[in-house]
């Protein structure tokens, strides 16, 4: 269905999005998202201050929503033809 495809074309987007960042923001955004860890959890295993992981997540959800925000957005109002 047009949606699974519209769904796998974001999905390739955000993939390509994370792999042009810098391996410390890449892993530490998969770590939190991938492991469903909270930040102060993050912090306390990896005695990375609790600001520099706010702020690299912080940081790293915003360039995935300026570079597919608009793509999500049609993808919830079902609008698939426009994701390209």
């Amino acid at each position: 269905p047009e949606n699974e495809v519209a769904f796998d074309v974001i999905m390739s987007k955000i993939d390509a999005e994370m792999k042009s960042w810098h391996w410390y923001d890449r892993l530490l955004f998969e770590t939190y998202i991938k492991d469903d860890r909270s930040m102060r959890g993050l912090s306390k295993d990896t005695k990375i201050s609790l600001t520099s992981i706010f702020t690299t997540i912080k940081n790293c959800k915003k360039r995935i929503k300026e570079n597919v925000g608009e793509d999500f957005l049609d993808y919830m109002n079902k609008d698939y033809e426009l994701i390209k």
